[in-house]
C-alpha cells in the first residue's frame, strides 16, 4: 500500500481548519483508506497522531466535518483492532 506517501498528507490536510472541506475530505479518504486496508499493521505506526488529529476536529461547528471525523476515528478502531483500546486512551 502507500501508506507512507498518503497518510502524512492526509494527516496534514486534517489541520486546514480554515477550509473545513478539506478537513472532511481528508477525514472521508482516511475512512476509504482504513476500510481497504487489509493490514492493521500498516495503519498502526500513524494511528496515534492521526487520532489525536480526529479528535481535534469533534470540537468543529461544522456538521460534514463532525461527521467525517467521527466516521473517521471509527474506521480506525475497526482497522487497527485491539489496537485502538491503547492509542484511544490519549
Amino acid at each position: 500500500m502507500f501508506a507512507k506517501e498518503l497518510l502524512p498528507n492526509f494527516m496534514a490536510l486534517l489541520q486546514d481548519e480554515q477550509n473545513p472541506k478539506v478537513c472532511s475530505h481528508a477525514a472521508a479518504a482516511i475512512t476509504t483508506f482504513c476500510a481497504k486496508s487489509n493490514n492493521p499493521e500498516v495503519l498502526r505506526p500513524y494511528a496515534d497522531e492521526m487520532l489525536k488529529r480526529l479528535y481535534t476536529l469533534l470540537s468543529s461547528r461544522t456538521e460534514m466535518v463532525l461527521v467525517e471525523a467521527l466516521t473517521a476515528i471509527a474506521a480506525m478502531g475497526s482497522a487497527i483492532g485491539e489496537s485502538f483500546i491503547q492509542v484511544h486512551q490519549l
